[in-house]
Parts: C-alpha cells; structure tokens; sequence
C-alpha cells in the first residue's frame, strides 16, 4: 500500500480516533471501533473533507463544495442510524421510542437513496420492519444486538473447549443440558444475587464521565435528524 495513498491517510484518520485497521481487515468495522466511529462521525468526516480537498487531482471530476456535501451526508446518515440503533435498544419501549426509531430510519434511508446508494435486506427490513417488531415483542428488542450473537459463540466455544476430551456427542450434550439445569435454578439464582452483593460499583467519575458521554451521543443524534429535516 503506498504510504501517500489517500487510502493510506484515511486510515490514519481512522486510527487516531482508535479505529484500527486491523480491527477490521475483514472488510467490517466491529465492536469498539463502530462505537469510536458514531461517536466521532463528524469530526471524522469533516477531517476526511479537509483532506480530499487538499489531495483532489485533475481527474476528479467533483466540485469542492460536492466533496464537502458528500462528507456531510455520510456523517448525516451515520448519525441517524446511531439514533436508530440507540432508540431501538430501549427496554419496554413506548409508542413515542417506536416513532422516534421510525422516524431515524426514515430519515437515513431517504438520504441513502439522495446519495445513489442501494437498498439492502438489512436497510429494508430497518424501514419496513424493524418499528413494527419492536411493538410486537414483549419488551421490546432491547437485547436483539450483534453482541447477543458474539456471547453465545463464546460460550458455545468455552463448551467446547471444556467437553473436548469426552468421546461421545451425546455424552457432550447431557453434561451441558445438566449445568444448563444448574443454572437455571432458583438456588443458583439466590446465591448470584448474593455474590452480586460484594461487587463494587462504579466510581463516581466514571459515572459522571459516562452521563456526559451519552448527553454528547443524544445531542448528535438529535442534530443528524434535524439536519434531514431541514432538506
């Protein structure tokens, strides 16, 4: 990879806001760089404006002020699947959480499509979809997340790993289905809460640091949905 490519700059764009190139050389962002990556969206897209602008040859064909509103629309778009996303997650949402979540999907897939780019599954079933599951599952899909999924690999694994050494399938099976049982009971569940107990909470800074991270997060969710609105 050439060290002056702007693929290359961009990337180090990426990487001072700790959105690791390794972390996603599959091709997909995941974890905490996805996290790193809605939090900063503008002032990440805002730095990539500055240096298409600087680096733009002859035979790009775009008008500054074109770039400029290309890299708004991305941050745009971002945000209002941040809010989405965000909104989504609510426990025992209400009708207002399910139009509010309407809404942020709306709004991004109406500039996905100003922006030329195409439907997908995921994007369609956000749009036509998601709002109306929200409303039909108990509670709503507060837990329905990529992480949910991540969990049951490593516990999967950590299963595996632990019953290698037996011979037969369904010894496997029964020696999990027996400390599934465990777990399951209401003593196992008492003596949980119990241990929960001496668990030390967190410090009052971190609590402090976290209130004021998710005010920044809603105002700039807030932001990219009035910015659709004003289009």
């Amino acid at each position: 990879m050439d060290a002056d490519s702007l693929y290359t700059k961009i990337d180090a764009i990426l990487s001072a806001y700790d959105i690791m190139r390794a972390a996603y050389h599959g091709g997909d962002l995941t974890g905490g760089c996805v996290k790193n990556l809605m939090f900063n969206t503008r002032d990440i897209m805002n730095e990539i404006a500055v240096l298409l602008l600087d680096e733009k040859s002859e035979s790009c064909k775009m008008k500054p002020p074109e770039i400029i509103e290309l890299c708004e629309n991305c941050a745009t778009l971002l945000g209002c699947w941040d809010g989405a996303l965000a909104t989504m997650h609510t426990q025992d949402p209400k009708e207002e959480d399910c139009l509010k979540v309407q809404t942020f999907i709306d709004s991004a897939m109406k500039l996905s499509r100003v922006m030329g780019m195409s439907v997908t599954p995921k994007g369609h079933g956000g749009e036509k979809h998601l709002v109306a599951q929200m409303r039909r599952v108990k509670g709503g899909l507060f837990e329905f997340d990529e992480s949910r999924n991540e969990q049951y690999h490593q516990v999967g694994y950590k299963f595996d790993m632990k019953l290698r050494n037996h011979g037969s399938e369904l010894r496997k099976a029964l020696v999990r289905a027996k400390d599934d049982r465990r777990q399951s009971r209401p003593e196992t569940h008492d003596a949980m809460k119990r241990l929960q107990l001496f668990k030390r909470g967190k410090r009052k800074s971190t609590e402090t640091k976290e209130r004021e991270k998710k005010r920044v997060k809603e105002e700039r969710r807030e932001a990219a949905l009035a910015k659709m609105a004003d289009k």
